[in-house]
Formats: C-alpha cells, sequence, structure tokens
C-alpha cells in the first residue's frame, strides 16, 4: 500500500507512519514536509491513500485535498488533525475528503483506513455495475429515456436516433414536450400529473408519429422509478414500423386472396353461361340466313368476346393462366421490345427513358406473354397518372444478387428488379393498399375498369415474386417489381402425338357437366354436327351407363369442378375400363393440369368457349 503523509511536524509524521505499519503489512510511505516536497510528490503518483494535515505553514487540508482530488480523483484522502473541528470535516466532505481523524484519537486511524477503502471497493463496484448497465443500454435495440420533474437526464444512442436528433446533449436537461411533443401528448400525458411529478405507467402503448415523409410506428414502455432522493421515470420505446409494414403486408395479401378466391368462383359461374350464350349464338348462325337477325348475333358475339376478356383478366388476378407452358426467359430482350413498343404509344409531350441491365441475360421462370402485359400495364398506368401534362416515365431493369427487404424471402440466384417510375399525381397514402383490389380506381370510368394493377399483381404473385409501391402525393410512384432469378434454362415440353386418323364428325359422345344448360349447349352443338350424344349433370350417373357398354363411348367430355367426383378422377376410372378412350375436360377456372393430361391423354378446354372451339379440340384428339 503506498500512502502520501502531508505533515510538516516530523514527530506527527513519524506517529503516523506508525500507526498505519501496525495496522497494515507492506506499506511504503511517501512524506512531504513542505510546498515543493508536495508538489514533487504528486507527480509520483498516484497513491492508495493520502494522509494530511488540516494546518500547514504553506497551505491548508482543504486546498491540498482540492488539489490532490483534481490531479487523482479516484485516491482516498484522510485528514488527520489537532485543530480542526466539524466544520472543517464538513467542508472537507464537499470537496471529496473521505475521512476526518483526531490526532488525539490516532489508534483510530487504521479503522477509519479500512472503512475508507471499503467505501472505495463498493464505490468501484458500483461505478463497473453502472458501466455494465450503461453499456446494455447504450446497445440495445430499444430507445431508453429518464425522466426527473419532466427533465430528460438520460437518453441513450437509440433514442436519439429514433427522433434524428444530433447529439445526446441536445436533449439532456430539457423537457421531454420540448423534444419530443407529438410522443408526450399520447403518452405521457396518461400518466396521472400532479404538480411537476408524474404517476402511472404505460404498458406496451403503441403509437404513430410523422418524420419527414413517413410514419413512424412505435410501442412504449414506461415505469416509475427512484433516481437519487426522488421519483423518476424510466421509459423504453421499440421502433415496430417494418413489423406494422409486414403487417400491413401480410393481412393486405390475405384480403387479395380472399378476394382472389372470391372473383374465381364467380368466374367460374358466369363462364358456364358464357359458355351457354356463345354456343347458342354459335348455332343461330348457321340457322339462319337474315342479315338483320346475323347482325344482331354478331352483337351478342361481340359483347360476348368482351366479357370473355373480362372475365379472363379477373382470373388472372385470381389466379393466373397454369395452362400454358412456363419456361426460363431471359427477360432482357424482352423488356427492351416492349420498351419499344410502348415508345410508340406514349404521348409526345411524355419523356419516356429505359435504363436495361446489359451485363447478361437474366432468367426469370414465367409465361413468355406475362412480362410485357405486366409491363405494358404499369406503363399505361403511369401515362394515366400524368394526365394531359408533361410528364416523365423511367422504366429500368436491374440485376441484384442481394436484397434486403424484409417482404423478400432468400433468393440463390437474386432477383430481377423491375422499376416503372413517374413523375404523376401520385396516390394517397389512404388508398395505397387498395390499388390491388379489382375495380378499385381512382380514375374517371372513361380511362378504365380497375382491372390493370390486379392482374398486374396476379401475374407477379404467379412468378413467385413481390411487388413494392412507392408514392408521394403530387411527386408521382413508383413500382419496384421483384422476380427471382433462374439460371437454368428449359426447354417446351412435347406434346404426346397420336396417330392422325379420318377427323370424322360422327361416334357417340358421353357429357357430363353438372351445369345442365352447359351439357345442354354442348350436347346441341355435337348433334348439329352429326355426334350422338348422351348428356349427364351427375358423374356417378355417367359413370355407370359407361360401365355398362364401354365399347359404345368413342368420346367423354366432361366439366373438372363437380360435386362428389370430379373430371378428371372421373376419367381416370373410366380409363382403367377404356385405356384408349380420347376425353376432353372442361374448366372453367385456371388449374395445373398439363401433367395428368398428358399422362391420361386429354385435353383441356377452357371455358368460356363457342363451337369452333369445341370442334377444333375434339380434331386435336384424333
Amino acid at each position: 500500500m503506498k500512502v502520501l503523509i502531508i505533515d510538516d511536524d516530523s514527530n506527527d509524521r513519524l506517529l503516523i507512519k506508525m500507526e498505519l505499519e501496525k495496522g497494515f503489512k507492506d506499506v511504503e510511505t511517501v512524506e512531504a514536509a513542505n510546498e515543493n516536497a508536495f508538489f514533487e510528490a504528486i507527480t509520483k503518483g498516484p497513491y492508495d491513500l493520502v494522509i494530511c494535515d488540516y494546518l500547514l505553514r504553506w497551505s491548508d487540508g482543504i486546498s491540498i485535498t482540492k488539489i490532490i482530488k483534481q490531479k487523482y480523483p479516484k485516491t482516498p484522502v484522510i485528514m488527520v488533525t489537532d485543530s480542526g473541528d466539524e466544520e472543517v470535516a464538513v467542508r472537507g466532505m464537499k470537496i471529496g475528503l473521505d475521512d476526518y481523524v483526531l490526532k488525539k484519537n490516532l489508534n483510530r486511524l487504521c479503522i477509519s483506513v479500512n472503512e475508507v477503502f471499503a467505501k472505495v471497493r463498493m464505490s468501484e463496484k458500483l461505478e463497473e455495475s453502472e458501466q455494465r448497465y450503461r453499456t446494455i443500454a447504450e446497445m440495445s435495440p430499444f430507445g431508453i429515456f429518464m425522466l426527473q420533474d419532466n427533465t430528460i437526464v438520460y437518453v441513450n444512442r437509440r433514442f436519439i436516433q429514433l427522433f434524428g436528433i444530433t447529439k445526446i446533449e441536445d436533449v439532456l436537461g430539457r423537457s421531454f414536450e420540448e423534444v419530443v411533443p407529438d410522443l408526450y401528448e399520447h403518452i405521457l400525458i396518461q400518466c396521472n400529473k400532479v404538480g411537476d411529478q408524474f404517476y402511472g405507467e404505460v404498458e406496451g402503448e403503441e403509437v404513430s408519429i410523422k418524420r419527414a415523409d413517413n410514419i413512424k410506428y412505435l410501442k412504449i414502455f414506461i415505469r416509475p422509478i427512484n433516481y437519487g432522493e426522488k421519483k423518476a421515470f424510466m421509459g423504453l420505446i421499440e421502433d415496430i414500423t417494418k413489423q406494422k409494414e409486414l403487417e400491413s403486408r401480410l393481412l393486405h395479401s390475405q384480403k387479395l386472396e380472399a378476394i382472389g378466391t372470391f372473383v374465381g368462383g364467380i368466374a367460374h359461374d358466369f363462364n358456364n353461361l358464357l359458355s351457354v350464350i356463345i354456343g347458342y349464338s354459335d348455332l343461330l348462325v348457321n340457322m339462319t340466313n337474315d342479315k338483320k337477325l346475323l347482325d344482331k348475333i354478331k352483337k351478342i358475339q361481340s359483347a360476348c368476346d368482351k366479357a370473355r376478356d373480362l372475365v379472363k383478366n379477373l382470373l388472372t388476378f385470381a389466379r393466373p393462366s397454369k395452362h400454358e407452358e412456363r419456361i426460363s426467359i431471359n427477360i432482357v430482350p424482352l423488356v427492351e421490345e416492349t420498351c419499344k413498343l410502348a415508345k410508340t404509344l406514349i404521348p409526345e409531350s411524355i419523356e419516356f427513358r429505359c435504363k436495361i441491365y446489359k451485363k447478361g441475360p437474366v432468367y426469370v421462370r414465367t409465361f413468355p406473354s406475362h412480362i410485357t402485359q405486366i409491363l405494358l400495364n404499369l406503363i399505361n398506368n403511369a401515362v394515366q397518372a400524368i394526365e394531359s401534362k408533361r410528364g416523365k416515365i423511367e422504366i429500368e431493369l436491374d440485376f441484384q444478387k442481394q436484397v434486403k427487404k424484409p417482404f423478400l424471402s432468400e433468393s440463390n440466384n437474386g432477383y430481377a428488379v423491375l422499376k416503372v417510375k413517374d413523375n404523376g399525381k401520385g396516390i394517397e397514402s389512404t388508398v395505397l393498399n387498395k390499388i390491388f383490389e379489382p375495380y378499385y380506381t381512382t380514375k374517371p370510368q372513361e380511362l378504365g375498369t380497375g382491372l390493370g394493377l390486379s392482374v398486374v399483381h396476379g401475374l407477379v404473385k404467379d412468378m413467385k415474386g413481390e411487388i413494392e409501391v412507392k408514392s408521394t402525393p403530387g411527386r408521382g410512384t413508383e413500382f419496384i417489381i421483384f422476380f427471382p432469378v433462374t439460371f437454368k434454362m428449359t426447354k417446351n415440353v412435347e406434346k404426346i402425338s397420336t396417330p392422325n386418323i379420318e377427323k370424322k364428325m360422327k361416334g357417340h359422345v358421353l357429357i357430363v357437366d353438372d351445369e345442365g344448360s352447359v351439357a345442354a349447349i354442348v350436347k346441341e352443338i355435337l348433334q348439329d354436327t352429326g355426334f350422338k350424344v348422351i348428356d349427364f349433370t351427375h358423374p356417378e350417373d355417367a359413370l355407370n351407363t359407361f360401365l355398362k357398354e364401354p365399347d359404345k363411348i368413342d368420346l367423354l367430355i366432361s366439366d373438372f369442378t363437380m360435386p362428389k367426383m370430379d373430371g378428371l378422377e372421373l376419367i381416370k376410372k373410366m380409363k382403367v375400363i377404356k385405356s384408349d378412350l380420347p376425353c376432353i375436360l372442361m374448366t372453367g377456372y385456371p388449374v395445373s393440369l398439363d401433367d395428368e393430361c398428358r399422362i391420361n391423354r386429354c385435353e383441356v378446354l377452357m371455358k368460356p368457349f363457342g363451337k369452333h372451339e369445341l370442334l377444333k379440340t375434339i380434331e386435336n384428339l384424333f
């Protein structure tokens, strides 16, 4: 233990040294009898302990204590004197003096030293503990603050990051209401206030506050604590903005999925009705030579064609077509060609720019026409957003190996990122989550049906992609689409060919559709062509009839979606008895049937269809 003894009386220094040696082993002392010796001694520190007299010829114990505490703040100082009093002791304590011992009670010196060292050790442990917790607080992902008398006495770095504050020093000592008034109104006002004191607590309260161009969502926890001798409040702030955005996307996705299921069901029934209308219209064309009547029939057929396209768009939103061949395609030239096409369609008042990835091919797995359809729909949407003003549309295609977005899953091959940006009127945040819903539109009726963006959403989802929208009212909108990339080329699968026999429109046909009107019109078309037809609305009845005389049936035409037994199951059961039975599977809803139909020598006929599509499909089987 290294001790500095400051006393101008040599006998007193000796007594202090002897007393220390009685109580402690390995005591090393340094003595200072005058001012020069004192200043030389303090340069040789630090010391484990300093003992000084109060009255010195060249100074006093209070002044000496100040100098030592300035040089070595953690070094304990004990004043040993025979001329002090309680007032001196109090003055000393205020500047950091650790203890006070009278020379007449020098036998208490070692006790005082032990007590002082115990306080030092406790202080060091407390300081270590405070430093540990301060480190934890500074590394915390939560914003932490402490209030006393509604004044900020502590904040961590995360707190100032959350609120865009430059330095911690800018908030200490200021009122919470002054620093973050919107949060104060939402949260602290809930705590009961009496005078300058708050009482109560906040448990996980969620609030939203506006910051710059976005909204920040926070979760707040506040507890009353004791800090010093006064009540205080400790608060934690969690930034849940990303979580809220993900929840919003999930809810939006679930909403669109529910709408898609609903739309698909309606479209299925509507396709049945259209099949009946189109079928009878085709039959009527062959039943009259009346020009006026034929003109009216053509108007019916034209309306049916428009309705067919409308349902097709609805089904693209609900569940894009699966009966086309899906391939891995290099979208770079496809986007380039689509941009060239779009440029000829865009008004000259709109500046059109394309920035296309040039470092190599970028393959995505999709249907050949879908990329073009997505891009043209978004460009058309941008043109309408700009309206009749001079504007700008920018198209960008890029490849990114890594994309850090919370709503994207990891892709080993990276993402093709397609951006369509305009400087039009933008979209209000209140309607941003509705823009992909079918028929939702803020445009005048003559400018569209509101299906364009819903179709885009359906196509992107079908490609396992994601679409992000950024928009600021009055400044424009940016659609960003992320397509997962595949570097493997796929070839078109060749269809199983069948012997080309004489195409005779005759034989026995068995028709099954739970919608009697569809079965009836198919029956009439085929009978008019020369076939003999049996129709059923229950697949069980059709199967029983077939089992009695399977060789009599030359062709089966069945709806896919039926109660109790679907069309594919019916075909399989009949194929067990007659493996070479030609089959046509009708469906008004796009489902993936390619593999099953190839295996079972079966053609898919999409509803709604007319006479031409029906007979062409039959020809494909023979």
